[in-house]
């Protein structure tokens, strides 16, 4: 069962950030399922990227662990951020209707209780924006800039959120990183609490259109040249 909401405080991205780091910041949006014309450099970077942060991460959580693309190219979107040249954040993206068995049964969702998935099919919740690996470069993250780059992240899914067909957004949390207090600094409710996933405490969350609203941000997309 779904518990009480938490009641966000207002968010503003980028607050107290030097303005010459933000003026060096852009985001794009990738078909991870490959490049359109314009975004092969692109694409490439934040697939190094991805591919550099985990298995940094399976080095530390699921040792021995292969790590195959398929876990970048089997969603549908990565939203990066760009300082300059390097990508600094990112988050992947996915659209499911939770009514098919071949989409419950996909990757994406082994770390879901499917009691959790029930509840969201028995409020009628079936199509369903899942935010996923959530990363962010180890100069780039709270300790060091703030929590400015995980905020836009995201701040930019709650955007593609509302602007997509989407009933419910939904994720799992890695607690130990405080990406629960982010998920519901922006108005996330839990769906399941204190599970465990590669044995890190998490929680799987929603978060729903009604208590959501659309962001601001301090930097705009990324300019991408011809090939």
């Amino acid at each position: 069962m779904e518990a009480a909401r938490h009641e966000p405080a207002p968010v503003v991205i980028g607050e107290g950030v030097d303005e010459t780091l933000l003026r060096s910041m852009r985001y794009v949006v990738l078909h991870t399922a490959g490049p359109v014309p314009g975004q092969r450099r692109a694409y490439e970077q934040v697939y190094a990227f991805w591919r550099e942060t985990w298995h940094a991460t399976f080095a530390e959580v699921a040792p021995g662990r292969e790590l195959l693309s398929d876990g970048f190219v089997l969603h549908q979107e990565a939203c990066a951020i760009f300082r300059n040249e390097r990508v600094i954040g990112l988050m992947l993206r996915d659209f499911r209707d939770l009514r098919l068995r071949a989409h419950r049964e996909l990757a994406v969702f082994q770390h879901y209780p499917p009691s959790a998935l029930d509840a969201l099919c028995d409020r009628g919740l079936h199509r369903v924006m899942v935010t996923a690996q959530l990363s962010v470069h180890p100069e780039f993250r709270r300790r060091t800039v703030g929590p400015m780059v995980s905020d836009a992240l995201m701040a930019l899914s709650v955007n593609r959120f509302l602007a997509s067909s989407a009933a419910v957004m939904v994720g799992v949390t890695r607690n130990d990183r405080g990406v629960d207090r982010l998920a519901y600094r922006f108005g996330a409710v839990p769906l399941v609490a204190d599970l465990e996933t590669y044995g890190i405490p998490s929680d799987v969350v929603a978060f729903h259109r009604e208590h959501m609203r659309a962001y601001s941000l301090p930097f705009g997309t990324l300019a991408l040249a011809a090939e």
